[in-house]
């Protein structure tokens, strides 16, 4: 009897599972409809409401005011700030110097022991502690309830709430790595922990992280101190370079000059040489041709012809001899006494004359028969 009762039975099961998988079937191929339906409809509200990339921060600053308030309501004044976990990192990341101490409180509304671990552990003393401190020991405070709290927990790694963090802060390039001095996690574990050596120990580590702050600015002066002076001793070095280079260039330019002047005076010498001896050859051809005329000879002129010096010289002339062969006899006179006189003039006193037209013959310029014919060196 139960053998058929059993099999008799079966045929409703087999259908209410063929049912089952049918509905299920049903509700997969609504689901892909409703996917395939409704995505373009999310591109398009992707498109008109685009995702603010701030939004985090902005959430956790609005979280992070709203946890002030619920402190404020436990213990009044709270040393906790009114900036979200990114933005306190990022704030951390762009300090100018050594980043402040970083404490994290991270608060469980729903465990029954969280408020009375706030008012025990933020006792007045430690709050005045924190806030007189707040350059160098920041707070950051967040509940689990706000996706602020859970973030900070799952960066930092926290378990077990309530929990207390301590972190020390270290720039590194534009980022900031943070290293865990003290870690209190849950309630059992803060319980056992007094306002007093909380603060005490708070007090230990700011005084370290003080003192470390100070080797480092200490560091950081002496680096910039070492850096202008070299900065400086390579201004001087280099307008040492420069004097040197100024200096160098002066002497090469005084050395060029003497040696264009060099070059100048041997040109002038060698052309005042060569002009002297054209100028010999020239009144050695003339005097040659002007042989002096015997005594008693007509048609002479006979010439005194008396130096700066007041030496005199007596020379006859043809009377067709030119002013300009008196001037070689001269020449040649002065050359063979070595007498220094190669610039001179011809001119006679009575009449005042001076005789500069060497193409006059002796009798057109009027010493024939006899003159007296004064030297002038025009470069006495």
């Amino acid at each position: 009897m139960m053998q058929d009762t059993t099999s008799a039975r079966r045929p409703p099961v087999a259908r209410s599972t063929g049912l089952g998988v049918m509905l299920a079937k049903l509700v997969l191929v609504a689901t892909l409809v409703l996917k395939v339906l409704l995505w373009p409809l999310l591109k398009v509200l992707n498109w008109i409401f685009p995702a603010d990339p701030d939004r985090d921060g902005i959430q956790g600053n609005k979280a992070a005011r709203v946890f002030g308030n619920t402190i404020r309501s436990m213990i009044g004044e709270h040393p906790f700030g009114s900036s979200g976990y990114t933005t306190v990192v990022r704030e951390l990341s762009e300090a100018s110097n050594t980043p402040p101490l970083l404490l994290v409180y991270l608060h469980s509304p729903l465990h029954p022991q969280a408020n009375a671990l706030v008012r025990k552990l933020f006792s007045p003393s430690c709050v005045e502690f924190l806030q007189q401190n707040n350059t160098t020991l920041r707070c950051f405070g967040a509940s689990l309830a706000t996706a602020d709290g859970v973030h900070a927990a799952s960066v930092l790694q926290v378990t077990h709430y309530p929990s207390l963090l301590l972190m020390t802060c270290r720039k590194s390039g534009r980022s900031v790595k943070m290293e865990i001095a003290l870690r209190l996690e849950g309630a059992d574990v803060l319980g056992h922990l007094t306002a007093s050596q909380l603060q005490l120990y708070l007090e230990t580590v700011h005084r370290r992280h003080l003192h470390v702050t100070e080797q480092e600015q200490f560091r950081q002066l002496q680096r910039e101190e070492e850096a202008r002076l070299r900065r400086e001793q390579d201004a001087e070095f280099q307008e040492t370079l420069a004097a040197d280079q100024r200096r160098e260039a002066e002497q090469r330019e005084a050395l060029e000059l003497e040696r264009l002047e060099r070059e100048r005076v041997e040109s002038e010498k060698r052309q005042a040489q060569e002009m002297k001896e054209r100028t010999l050859d020239e009144a050695r051809t003339l005097v040659a041709v002007a042989v002096e005329p015997a005594p008693g000879t007509t048609d002479t002129a006979r010439l005194r012809l008396t130096l700066p010096t007041g030496a005199r010289i007596d020379r006859r002339f043809q009377s067709t001899d030119k002013v300009e062969t008196v001037r070689a006899f001269l020449i040649l006179h002065f050359h063979e006494q070595d007498i220094g006189i190669s610039n001179f003039e011809l001119s006679s006193n009575f009449p005042r004359r001076t005789f500069r037209d060497s193409s006059q013959t002796l009798q057109e310029a009027g010493l024939v028969p006899q003159a007296v014919i004064m030297i002038q060196d025009l470069d006495a």
